[in-house]
Parts: structure tokens; C-alpha cells; sequence
């Protein structure tokens, strides 16, 4: 009988080894403090369809992932319960269906729908970017959260003026700097503008800029 044992045991690692390990390590929560953190096995996603496998070299906090942990923003349907929301690593595995140029090997960065608090992240390819290689993966791994920022001057860029709101007068200041020609606290300060301007809802955009002021009517759509 121990031989027998010795024997499946040594088939088992041997195809494991031919295989891969099917697991994975991640960070689990419950709702609460970081007291409830811990590291634990879960099963590893693998790159389906238009997904691409990246293997995670860097992750970064986002404010959400302290909400989530609190068990107060749920993930996306469809998405993971891991936390984390960004992450920058290689990529490990690309689906049959992918259309775009990636490939084994490939640095990149991702905004995600939950998942980057783990070893390996199942990600799809419309939301993955190349890292150029001016930028090391530890950088890369926190740009996506930089959206407002980054507008501000893309915007500027353009030839466009940009007015921001923020939550504190310590952002504001920070707007400015950046070039929003008028930063104000509150929604309801803008609507007291006098000011052709209005909200208006986007449709296809990212979902982190799901809200767009537009002043006045012949605004172009920013975003196709």
C-alpha cells in the first residue's frame, strides 16, 4: 500500500510539473480592517477567449480597494473578489480570440474590475497597455489611476479649458497648477455659473469617467 502512495504521489507531481500549478497566491479579505487581510491559495484564471494571462509583478492601492475591504463597493458582476484594481506585470498567456499584437513576454499595465492583489490576473485585452520602456513596471502600475490629472493637461494640450471639481481646497490648488482654468468644490457650484453648461451622462467610456462636464451645447463628444 505505501508503495502504491509513493507511486500516485510521484504521478501526481509529475503531471503537475508538466501542467503547472492550477493555484495561485493572493490576498483574501473580510469585510473590516486590514486585520482581516491574509494570503491565501485560490484557483489561477487563465486567458480565455479575448482575455490575456499577466503574470503581476506590481499592484497599487486605490481608494476603492479600502472601500471594498470595508464591504462597501462590491465587485462588478463578473469580476473577481480579489481586490485590486491596478495592476503591471508580463504577460504570461494570450486567448485564441485576442485580435490585438500581443505576446509572451510583453511588459504591460491594466485597469481592472478586481483581481490585482494576486500572483496572476485574467484580464481583457481592451483594457491591457504596453508599458514603453522609458517607464519601469513600478511606475506603471499606478498610472491608471491618475485620470483626472492626466486629463487636466491632455486637455491644455488640446487647446481646451478645463474646469475640474475636487474635494478639497488642497486638489484644487493641485488642479490649477496643472492648468484647470477653474477648479470648484462642488457640482452645485457649477450649476451657479453663469454659464451655458449642463451634465451630461457618456456612454461608452471608462467607466471612471462616467460624468462629464460639458460647457455649452456644441461640445464635441470627447471619446469615441
Amino acid at each position: 500500500m505505501n508503495n502504491f502512495r509513493l507511486c500516485l504521489l510521484s504521478f501526481i507531481l509529475e503531471i503537475a510539473s508538466v501542467c503547472g500549478d492550477p493555484t495561485m497566491k493572493a490576498v483574501l479579505y473580510k469585510p473590516g480592517g486590514v486585520e482581516n487581510l491574509s494570503i491565501g491559495t485560490v484557483p489561477k484564471p487563465t486567458a480565455e477567449k479575448t482575455r490575456v494571462l499577466i503574470r503581476a509583478e506590481y499592484t497599487a492601492l486605490n481608494r476603492a480597494d479600502t472601500l471594498q475591504r470595508r464591504g462597501l463597493y462590491p465587485a462588478p458582476p463578473g469580476e473577481s473578489d480579489i481586490l485590486g484594481l491596478e495592476v503591471s506585470g508580463v504577460i504570461e498567456e494570450v486567448g485564441e480570440e485576442c485580435v490585438g499584437k500581443w505576446k509572451i513576454g510583453d511588459k504591460v499595465m491594466s485597469l481592472l474590475g478586481g483581481g490585482g492583489y494576486a500572483e496572476y490576473v485574467a484580464v481583457e485585452e481592451a483594457l491591457v497597455m504596453p508599458v514603453p520602456d522609458s517607464y519601469k513596471l513600478s511606475d506603471a502600475a499606478a498610472i491608471q489611476s491618475g485620470v483626472g490629472t492626466a486629463l487636466v493637461q491632455l486637455s491644455r494640450l488640446a487647446g481646451a479649458s478645463p474646469y475640474v471639481t475636487a474635494g478639497s481646497e488642497k486638489k484644487i490648488k493641485m488642479a490649477e497648477s496643472l492648468g484647470a482654468k477653474e477648479a470648484l468644490t462642488t457640482k452645485q457650484e457649477f450649476l451657479q455659473l453663469d454659464r451655458n453648461c449642463y451634465w451630461w451622462k457618456r456612454s461608452k467610456c471608462d467607466s471612471r469617467l462616467r460624468w462629464q462636464f460639458v460647457l455649452g451645447t456644441e461640445c464635441q463628444k470627447p471619446c469615441r
